[in-house]
């Protein structure tokens, strides 16, 4: 949970300095679309496209899940969020490719990284925490 939580952190940072240095506008609602998107696009109003949160989430998660656990079907979840964003007209495709590839990105650094933080783990949680060792 804990290397979940810092990675998760990161990717939140990183998402969200790029959405506010790219600066890309969300697609435009279609009139002729009934979806829920009326409620989703007026809930990220004044926010930006590029990269998709969402999509740095779950790339993290499914990469984390997989490394972790060893059970790689949990990357089928990506493609459906990913489809999803689209569908309900929040994200460009090419958001969400990016998104996906920060949290990936950010989940390899985090977990390849492990041992050098895993002391301050000990410290944060205690001694006597079972920190596993990859």
């Amino acid at each position: 949970m804990l290397t979940y939580g810092i990675a998760l952190l990161v990717v939140v940072v990183v998402f969200q300095i790029l959405k506010y240095s790219i600066r890309r506008k969300r697609p435009v609602v279609r009139p002729e679309s009934k979806r829920l998107t009326s409620r989703l696009t007026k809930a990220e109003h004044g926010t930006f496209s590029m990269p998709s949160g969402d999509a740095s989430c779950v790339g993290l998660f499914c990469f984390l899940y997989t490394a972790m656990m060893g059970i790689p079907t949990t990357y089928i979840i990506m493609p459906l969020v990913m489809a999803g964003r689209v569908f309900y007209q929040c994200h460009w495709w090419g958001d969400t490719l990016c998104g996906v590839v920060i949290g990936t990105v950010v989940g390899t650094i985090v977990f390849t990284q492990f041992e050098a933080w895993a002391p301050l783990a000990r410290l944060i949680c205690g001694e006597g925490t079972f920190i596993p060792e990859f």
